[in-house]
């Protein structure tokens, strides 16, 4: 957007028709020939078009930094342009190639390279740009403040989780002799009620033997 904005305040558009007239001479004069138009395309048309690129560059790496952007940024989109175009089984050698020369628009890598020197002079504008410093200023108070708040929670919702857990081991642990001491008065109790159940069983059986006896007397 930037670049497109340069364009705009670089009056671009404007610029473009004042080639107009070599086109009405070479209207005029005849000169109709294919290889006049390639001449005129390649000799003023390209350059004139890739040097208003350039220039829309420069203009939208200075305009990013005064909005407060990072203009670092800028050459590493066209880097990833010129990686995203690459052939995989092309060498390195083959990517130093330029061929610019009958584009409209500057290589990639052109791109890249200029844009790359002129991040330091575009931040020297960012720092000029009193508004920015302080913009950027509170919005490293608001995400410090911010995550030291969050951190703080995590922490306080870390500390009363571990409490919890601490307490419910020593309800736990003090449950436990309880439950030992109640499960041997259950066994006591059922051993000694198995124990008159089998005397009682005992006292039935001498019985019935003595009423046996008596009776066979």
């Amino acid at each position: 957007m930037a670049h497109e904005i340069g364009h705009a305040l670089a009056r671009h558009t404007a610029e473009s028709m004042s080639m107009l007239p070599l086109m009405y001479l070479q209207f005029i004069l005849g000169m109709e020939s294919p290889l006049l138009k390639y001449i005129f395309q390649f000799a003023f048309n390209l350059p004139f078009s890739r040097s208003q690129e350039a220039e829309a560059d420069h203009i939208g790496i200075m305009l990013l930094a005064s909005a407060c952007y990072d203009p670092s940024e800028a050459p590493r989109l066209w880097k990833a342009f010129t990686a995203f175009y690459a052939d995989p089984e092309a060498g390195e050698d083959e990517l130093e190639l330029d061929f610019d020369w009958i584009s409209t628009h500057p290589s990639n890598r052109k791109r890249e390279r200029a844009l790359d020197g002129l991040v330091e002079a575009a931040l020297e504008v960012q720092r000029r740009s009193s508004w920015c410093a302080f913009l950027q200023k509170k919005v490293l108070e608001f995400v410090g403040a911010n995550t030291e708040a969050e951190l703080l929670h995590h922490i306080r919702a870390a500390m009363t989780q571990a409490q919890a857990e601490e307490a419910q081991a020593n309800s736990t642990a003090a449950l436990r002799p309880r439950r030992r001491n109640t499960i041997a008065a259950i066994h006591a109790l059922e051993s000694q009620e198995m124990l008159k159940i089998i005397l009682d069983d005992a006292a039935m059986a001498d019985g019935e033997k003595q009423q046996v006896a008596a009776a066979s007397a």
